[in-house]
């Protein structure tokens, strides 16, 4: 495969910095993105939620408003998780899973709450990481807005095809994001009302609940969960990793 970097294209680049909020859809059929349209029927699992993104920092942290990210095996195919919950990626080097019952189910028997250690040595991605490991696939639209489509192929590694998205705009604006869950179906983020700068330092901290030692997270099904960090310069085997713009391991 071609570094990004080797196409006639410029790939694009993250804001070093940025705020923005997304659509989360559970798409349940099998076909693979890019979507020119949601894929949505009554049945498709449709939540929001925001992002909050520092590459100053070496920080992201991913809020599920509705429900949390569908990445654990425990849920059958089309279902998601009841509770909402938040990603908090890069503090002091780790990530960590923060569930919110929401009045609504709570997490299955065996999963830890509040908080539970989802990996160590993680890390943001950073903005230039489509061109350090992604390659230029095809032109697509969102509702008829035009969009250069970004691929990682970790097919070999059990994790199928990821799927940037980028406005054909001035400023390569972010778009949408899809990954691999679980038993097969795609996830898919519309990104939107994307907000440039530092976000409130106090999003980053650590909250008390994932302070001292918190529990394993269960390890998600499907799907690999490491991957190099992009900040490293290196370019060595890659993990794809879920979240609204994926997250990073360095070995």
């Amino acid at each position: 495969m071609k570094r990004a970097s080797e196409q006639q294209l410029t790939a694009p680049f993250l804001p070093p910095a940025m705020t923005m909020e997304w659509t989360i859809i559970s798409n349940i059929s099998e076909s693979q993105p890019p979507y020119s349209a949601w894929p949505v029927t009554d049945e498709t699992p449709v939540g929001s939620g925001k992002t909050h993104y520092s590459w100053k920092s070496k920080s992201m942290v991913e809020e599920y408003f509705d429900y949390c990210i569908p990445i654990w095996d425990t849920f059958p195919q089309g279902s998601v998780p009841a509770w909402s919950c938040t990603f908090v990626n890069g503090y002091d080097h780790k990530a960590y899973v923060i569930t919110h019952p929401n009045g609504k189910a709570p997490p299955p028997e065996g999963f830890p709450t509040p908080c539970c250690l989802f990996a160590e040595e993680w890390y943001a991605p950073a903005p230039n990481f489509a061109s350090l490991y992604m390659q230029y696939g095809q032109t697509s639209s969102i509702h008829q807005k035009p969009t250069d489509v970004w691929q990682m192929d970790a097919g070999a590694l059990g994790g199928g095809e990821f799927y940037y998205e980028f406005y054909k705009d001035e400023q390569q604006s972010p778009a949408s994001f899809a990954f691999p869950g679980t038993n097969g179906n795609y996830i898919i983020q519309y990104w939107k009302n994307v907000m440039r700068g530092e976000p409130n330092g106090e999003v980053f901290e650590l909250p008390d609940e994932c302070k001292g030692n918190p529990p394993p997270c269960p390890s998600p099904g499907g799907i690999p969960v490491s991957m190099v960090g992009p900040h490293s310069g290196q370019d060595k085997c890659i993990y794809p990793t879920p979240g609204s713009m994926g997250s990073f391991r360095h070995p």
